[in-house]
C-alpha cells in the first residue's frame, strides 16, 4: 500500500518541492531556507494535484492508468527541469552569509516546541483514528465532495444536483479534488489520502511560520511563533476534522510571507508563486475570495507608493500569470458547474438594505468576534499579546516601508468577516456561532507572523546580519 500512495501523491508534492526551491528567494542561512522550502512544498503539493484532477475530470470522460502514468511522470520531469534551474540560480548567487548569532538559542524553547509538535501530531493521528473521514462538515460536506469527484465518466457532475443542495456544492474544490486525485489512482477511498493532505497543510503552515520568522527575528522567536501555532487546540482539532479551514490559512501565511520576504525586490518568479498561492486561496474556500480582493489592491497601493506605478501594474501581471490555471479551474467551476451560494440567494435589495442599516446586527456581529478573539485557544490570543508587549517592539529600521501590507491585509479579511456576517440572510447567532471561530483561524498563522514580526530580537536575527553585511560589501539583495 506504501509504494501505490507514494506514486499517487508522490509525483504533486515532490513538483511542489520544486517550484519551492525555484521560486522562493535565498533566506539567511541554510537551515531556514530548507524549512521554508519544506513548508512551501507541502502546501503546493495538494494545490497542483487538485488542478491535474479538475482538468482531468473536465477534458476526459474515461480516465485509466495510462493516464495517471502518463501524469506522473510529466510532474517528476517539471519538477526536475525546475531543480536543475533552481541548482544554476542558486550556483550563480553572490550570497553573503550572516555571521553566527552570538546569543544561543534558548534550549527550553526548542525542548517545549518539540513536545509539542509531538503531542499535535499524536493528538491529530488519535482524531483521524476516532473519525476517519472527518467531523461535522468534514464529513458531510468536504470528504463527501472528494467522493463525488471519483465518479466514472461524467457521473461526477452528480454533486452539482440539487438534491446535494444542503452539502454546499458551491464550495471551491481544492482539497476534495486533491484527496480524490489519490483515491482514483489507488483505486479504493482509503482514509490515508484524507489525513495526509491535511496533516500536510497543518505541518507546513508551522514550517512556514518557524523559518520566516527565524529569518526576520531569530531562531528564538520563530520558534515561540511555532509553540503559539502548536499550542492552539483549536487549529490542530480543525486540521483533524478534514475542514478546509487550515489549508485555508496556509496559503494565507504563504503569500503574507512571500510578500515580505521579497519586499521591493521580488523576482518575476516570486511573483508567479505568489499568484499561484493566491489563486489557490480562492480554490480553497470562497473565504479565499475576500483575500484575493484585498491582497492585491493593498500591495498595487504599497509598490505605487515605493516603486512606482508601472512596477505596481507589472507585479500584478506577473501574479496574475501565476495563477492562471487555477483562476481558470475556479471560472469553470462558478461559472458552468456551481449553484449560487446560498448566502445570496432567496434575497432581495430591500432585505438586504435592512440588514445592513439594522445597528443590533453590527452589535451583535463586533460582540461575538470579540468574545470569540479574546477567548481563543483558552486565552492563547491574551498570551500572545501579552508576551509581546512584554518583549517590545525591535528597533530595526532596515524593514521595507510596504511591510504594513501584512497587517492591513488581515484587518481587512476580519472587517470582511464581520461585514458578511451582518449581511447574511441566515440566522444570525446560530450563523456565528458555528462557524466564526473557523474564519478566526484562517487568519491566526498571519496574525502570528505579523505580531512577531515586530517584537524585539531575543537574539541578532539572521536577515539583519545579512543585510548588514551586504551593506558593507556592496552586494545587491539578488532582484
Amino acid at each position: 500500500m506504501i509504494a501505490p500512495m507514494v506514486w499517487a501523491m508522490g509525483p504533486a508534492f515532490v513538483l511542489g518541492l520544486a517550484i519551492a526551491v525555484t521560486g522562493l528567494p535565498r533566506l539567511a542561512t541554510r537551515s531556514t531556507h530548507g524549512l521554508c522550502v519544506f513548508g512551501y512544498g507541502l502546501v503546493l503539493g495538494p494545490a497542483i494535484s487538485s488542478v491535474v484532477h479538475f482538468v482531468e475530470l473536465v477534458v476526459f470522460d474515461r480516465r485509466g492508468p495510462a493516464l495517471y502514468a502518463v501524469e506522473s511522470w510529466v510532474l517528476l520531469v517539471l519538477a526536475f527541469v525546475l531543480f536543475l534551474r533552481a541548482t544554476r540560480v542558486v550556483a550563480g548567487e553572490r550570497t553573503v552569509r550572516p555571521q553566527r548569532s552570538a546569543a544561543p538559542v534558548f534550549v527550553p524553547l526548542v525542548v517545549v516546541a518539540a513536545t509539542l509538535l509531538v503531542f499535535a501530531v499524536g493528538s491529530f493521528l488519535q482524531d483521524v483514528r476516532a473519525h476517519p473521514f472527518g467531523f461535522g462538515d468534514g464529513l458531510a460536506i468536504w470528504s463527501k465532495h472528494a467522493k463525488f469527484l471519483t465518479g466514472a465518466g461524467a457521473s461526477w457532475r452528480n454533486l452539482f444536483s440539487p438534491l446535494n443542495a444542503l452539502t454546499h456544492p458551491d464550495y471551491p474544490l481544492l482539497v476534495p479534488a486533491a484527496v480524490a486525485h489519490a483515491w482514483v489512482q489507488l483505486g479504493t477511498d482509503a482514509t490515508a489520502p484524507l489525513w495526509i493532505v491535511h496533516l500536510s497543510f497543518y505541518l507546513g503552515t508551522v514550517a512556514m511560520l518557524t523559518a520566516s520568522l527565524a529569518h526576520f527575528r531569530g531562531w528564538n522567536v520563530g520558534l515561540l511563533g511555532a509553540v503559539c501555532l502548536l499550542g492552539a487546540g483549536p487549529f490542530e482539532h480543525c486540521a483533524a476534522q478534514f475542514y478546509a479551514d487550515v489549508p485555508l490559512s496556509s496559503y494565507v501565511l504563504g503569500v503574507l510571507v512571500l510578500f515580505a520576504l521579497y519586499g521591493e525586490s521580488a523576482s518575476k518568479l516570486g511573483l508567479l508563486l505568489m499568484g499561484f498561492l493566491l489563486a489557490s486561496a480562492a480554490w480553497c474556500k470562497n473565504e479565499g475570495w475576500l483575500f484575493v480582493l484585498v491582497f492585491p489592491a493593498l500591495q498595487v497601493v504599497a509598490h505605487s507608493w515605493i516603486r512606482g506605478v508601472r512596477a505596481a501594474l507589472r507585479s500584478l501581471t506577473w501574479m496574475a500569470l501565476g495563477g492562471g490555471s487555477v483562476l481558470a479551474c475556479l471560472f469553470y467551476f462558478k461559472r458552468f458547474l456551481a449553484p449560487t451560494n446560498d448566502l445570496l440567494t432567496a434575497d432581495n435589495l430591500e432585505q438586504l438594505r435592512a440588514r445592513l442599516s439594522d445597528p443590533e446586527r453590527y452589535w451583535s456581529v463586533l460582540r461575538h468576534l470579540g468574545t470569540e478573539l479574546l477567548g481563543f485557544g483558552d486565552g492563547l490570543f491574551l498570551v500572545v499579546v501579552g508576551a509581546a508587549f512584554a518583549f517590545g517592539r525591535h528597533r530595526d529600521r532596515t524593514r521595507w516601508r510596504g511591510f504594513w501590507v501584512v497587517p492591513a491585509t488581515l484587518l481587512l479579511m476580519l472587517f470582511g468577516y464581520a461585514l458578511v456576517y451582518v449581511a447574511t440572510s441566515r440566522v444570525l447567532q446560530w450563523h456565528l456561532q458555528t462557524s466564526a471561530s473557523r474564519l478566526l483561524l484562517q487568519l491566526w498563522p498571519g496574525f502570528l507572523f505579523a505580531l512577531l514580526c515586530f517584537v524585539r530580537d531575543l537574539e541578532p536575527s539572521p536577515a539583519a546580519s545579512e543585510r548588514e553585511a551586504r551593506a558593507s560589501t556592496g552586494i545587491e539583495p539578488p532582484a
